[in-house]
């Protein structure tokens, strides 16, 4: 028996966001823009290196899995979103009017800018990759990762900041996991990021949809997780048999003016 596979994933990212080109042409490109905003705006050396660094890094780890969509959001000021939670998924992103108090640098002046950065990629998974029979339900994931099934690789290390939980988006259910994730490039050097994934079933069990958002801002880690909340929520999967997009919208349309379609 053969399953059907989705044929198309969607996920509704807020102004701000941008894709992340997986060819390592277009990320250089991708990086060197990102630079020169942090440049511009007064960001110090450091900072921009460990973007760089970072940057690099998970471009390296993403081509190393079936990455099928990467965005990042990057800015030098207050967090996004940081309104409270009301905003609804793909509406514009409300930002800090200004960014949060710091220490001064000791000499009356002006603190360093903060830089803001985050991201998500989206992968997939099947039964066959993780050589198990086992159908991959929101509820079998949870399981497995409390029992402490092994996530770390030479690269990256995972700790565990909240137990995994069953979660809905919309009306499906996904395995939540929230974890600190340790990069590291060198011996002695280390990058640590907040992470936060979301494991859909699909094809009755014989895949999963991976959506692993992170964030280098700790200090920001609630309001980012509330976001990510909300940007996994508007998840879509479609299979060959489902309508598309614009079926859904000339329903819609056909509904409001009255009339039906066939």
């Amino acid at each position: 028996m053969t399953t059907t596979m989705p044929d198309s994933i969607a996920l509704a990212l807020p102004p701000g966001w941008n894709d992340i080109p997986m060819d390592s042409t277009g990320y250089r490109r991708h990086l060197a823009q990102q630079v020169l905003q942090l440049r511009s705006n007064g960001v110090k050396r450091s900072d921009v290196r460990q973007v760089e660094l970072l940057g690099a890094m998970v471009h390296r780890l993403a081509q190393q899995q079936q990455v099928i969509l990467a965005s990042s959001y990057l800015a030098v000021e207050g967090p996004p979103g940081e309104n409270g939670g009301e905003d609804e998924p793909g509406d514009a992103v409300d930002r800090a009017e200004s960014r949060p108090d710091a220490a001064s640098d000791g000499d009356g002046g002006e603190a360093d800018p903060t830089v803001v950065m985050a991201g998500v990629a989206v992968s997939t998974l099947r039964r066959s990759d993780l050589g198990t029979n086992v159908p991959l339900m929101a509820e079998v994931m949870v399981k497995a990762f409390s029992e402490g099934v092994p996530a770390d690789d030479s690269q990256a290390h995972y700790a565990e900041i909240e137990p995994p939980t069953v979660c809905k988006l919309g009306d499906v259910d996904a395995a939540k996991l929230v974890r600190l994730m340790t990069i590291t490039r060198a011996p002695g050097e280390e990058h640590k990021l907040f992470t936060q994934t979301y494991l859909v079933s699909v094809a009755d069990g014989d895949a999963v949809i991976v959506m692993q958002f992170s964030t280098i801002n700790f200090q920001y880690a609630r309001q980012f997780s509330e976001l990510f909340d909300r940007i996994a929520g508007t998840l879509r999967v479609l299979y060959p048999e489902d309508p598309t997009f614009l079926d859904e919208a000339a329903d819609v349309t056909a509904e409001a003016a009255g009339v039906t379609t066939t």
